[in-house]
């Protein structure tokens, strides 16, 4: 028998359909000033948290090594994000196929291009960390202090809204470049107070 589903729409599963769509700066930008209110509707916070990590791959490209013919998203445990995650069956990413891993088993990081690790899904996020800067995985977290524990990217709660946070030198340790533009959303940005040469 199959599990009975909610017939109700949930208006930001559908933003997300129209933002993941979209695939563009515009809707990065966007999803910035649209996620007012999801403090207290978990369904839609996951929306906002699944078009961000979708859209984060347009703006960010690894190092050579990484290089495969199919785009890995993956995650901690976390099933509020299962329903939204959905949305992106059958998408891609700069012309190849994004697969989506849920419950992601520490030893198969290595398979991960994106990595989401969630504050209630996560015992012992410093080991994931570690495993994470010996491959190719960006790491994203919804944890306050994430990138200043050697994330890449935080997802944070300011106010109302889902921002963003980057640790630059930590992705330039990795060898990920991440794109000017995006730099230029985020709420913050970590990196070196000086660079050789400047």
């Amino acid at each position: 028998m199959r599990p009975a589903t909610n017939q109700r729409t949930n208006p930001f599963v559908a933003l997300l359909r129209r933002l993941v769509a979209a695939g563009t700066l515009v809707a990065l930008a966007f999803m910035l000033f649209t996620s007012i209110g999801v403090c207290g509707e978990g369904r839609d916070e996951a929306a906002v948290k699944v078009a961000f990590l979708y859209n984060f791959f347009k703006f960010i490209d690894w190092p050579a090594g990484a290089a495969t013919e199919v785009m890995t998203l993956c995650t901690s445990h976390d099933p509020s994000l299962t329903e939204a995650l959905t949305v992106l069956a059958g998408k891609t990413v700069n012309g190849r196929p994004l697969r989506v891993m849920q419950d992601i088993d520490p030893a198969r990081i290595g398979h991960c291009h994106l990595l989401f690790l969630h504050r209630d899904g996560v015992t012992d996020i410093g080991h994931l960390l570690v495993i994470a800067r010996t491959s190719h995985a960006v790491t994203v977290g919804d944890y306050p202090s994430f990138i200043e524990s050697g994330g890449i990217i935080g997802l944070i709660k300011n106010g109302n809204r889902l921002v963003f946070e980057i640790n630059l030198e930590q992705a330039a340790r990795q060898g990920h470049h991440i794109d000017a533009q995006m730099l230029k959303l985020a709420r913050r940005v970590l990196a070196k107070s000086s660079e050789p040469g400047q």
